[in-house]
């Protein structure tokens, strides 16, 4: 029994371990010649106009914001 439980904690600990040393991915909307504020006002916008998509919660939002011309990038975060 001994053994079991050892083999678990070092199992846990480098799975603790290399899920800390994983990239963090950092997303982002992105707009080419989008002006000051605009942003803010889309964003605004597609949280209260999700309905129309049909579709709810942050799929709706994405589907709003892409018809509005953003787009998500994707950065390594450091």
């Amino acid at each position: 029994m001994k053994h079991s439980i050892g083999f678990i904690i070092i199992v846990t600990g480098y799975l603790t371990m290399t899920a800390c040393n994983l990239p963090t991915i950092q997303t982002s909307w992105s707009k080419p010649g989008a002006q000051p504020g605009e942003f803010e006002r889309d964003q605004a916008e597609c949280e209260v106009d999700q309905g129309i998509t049909g579709l709810g919660g942050q799929a709706g939002f994405d589907v709003c914001m892409k018809r509005k011309g953003w787009f998500l990038i994707e950065e390594q975060a450091q």
